[in-house]
């Protein structure tokens, strides 16, 4: 009991710590090198969090010499996810090696200093509270990623119940077919049994999966052409969470 609510003590600490050690650089960095520094920084928290809940992360790629150029060419993509946890977006920080932002709601901007914090990593900051600015929201969104920025999406809306994966809301998907970028799909196991959403405990120790799928190529669209691009991305992420 001790060990789980200091973990997610520390957990909190970093990143409180870390935002008020850095944020003075970022004000007088330029852009390009305070995103720099925070995917640096973000890598680096993302590796802090598995290690201290005593995760052992095991991940496998579908075809890593087509990751590692896709990381070389710093090609923009949308990585689209289950969500099983908490635990999601720091094991993709520290174990996905690409430099990617997240959808974050737009009520986060008022926290003040963490604004330009998560302005610099790359986050896009979505407004649900009515039909209008959701949408103008997403076409900032679009902008984002055809200005060479990629971005990870949870395509559920939420996490995991039960550990099955949800619905994989069709919405979602806008950002990588306005601007045809390839769909990175990434299946994550393990999680879950980590902490989730029907319990705020930790439970320090397990095995955490993680697998990198082939992109998909919307340049290539008449592949998809009589399915929905949705269901078809969920398909990939549930056969490979069988799998793994």
């Amino acid at each position: 009991m001790f060990m789980t609510y200091l973990s997610v003590f520390l957990m909190i600490f970093y990143i409180f710590l870390n935002t008020l050690f850095f944020l003075p650089f970022l004000y007088f960095l330029n852009e390009e090198k305070g995103v720099y520094l925070t995917s640096r920084v973000k890598k680096y928290y993302g590796k802090f969090v598995l290690w201290l809940v005593k995760a052992k992360v095991e991940v496998e790629y579908e075809d890593e010499v087509e990751f590692l150029n896709l990381k070389e060419s710093k090609e923009p993509v949308v990585v689209v996810s289950n969500h099983q946890s908490f635990v999601d977006i720091p094991l993709i920080l520290g174990y996905v090696d690409l430099n990617l932002g997240f959808v974050a709601k737009e009520e986060i901007r008022k926290w003040g200093i963490f604004n330009l914090w998560m302005d610099r990593a790359q986050c896009v900051f979505l407004d649900r509270s009515n039909s209008k600015k959701a949408l103008d929201s997403f076409k900032k969104a679009i902008e984002f990623i055809k200005n060479g920025k990629s971005i990870c999406i949870f395509p559920e809306g939420t996490r995991t119940k039960d550990g099955n994966i949800g619905e994989f809301k069709k919405g979602s998907f806008k950002l990588a077919l306005e601007p045809k970028v390839k769909i990175l799909p990434i299946t994550i196991d393990g999680t879950f049994f980590i902490m989730n959403k029907n319990n705020f405990f930790v439970n320090r120790g397990k095995t955490v999966k993680l697998k990198i799928s082939k992109t998909i190529n919307l340049k290539e669209i008449e592949r998809y052409r009589h399915v929905n691009i949705n269901d078809f991305v969920k398909k990939v992420i549930s056969e490979n969470l069988k799998s793994v």
